[in-house]
């Protein structure tokens, strides 16, 4: 309840690094995370990317809308 997902440490670092270090080691550098409770958390932590040579682009969710809603504000985001 106080800590996000992503940020929940698995062998000494925050889960979603792992998931970065995946996402550049396949070619991507450009990341769109739908974030809402405790999102902040994620955006204070990871910030834009730059220092993992990656691009991180947030969108919040303002209330729970379910992953489809998530993917519909997070359109505009993507190219």
């Amino acid at each position: 309840e106080k800590i996000p997902k992503l940020l929940v440490e698995l062998a000494g670092e925050p889960f979603f690094s792992h998931q970065i270090r995946l996402l550049k080691k396949s070619g991507l550098t450009r990341i769109v995370l739908c974030v809402g409770y405790l999102g902040d958390q994620i955006e204070s932590y990871f910030g834009t990317g730059a220092r993992l040579g990656l691009r991180l682009r947030y969108v919040r969710e303002a209330q729970p809308q379910g992953t489809g809603g998530a993917l519909r504000d997070a359109r505009p985001q993507l190219d």
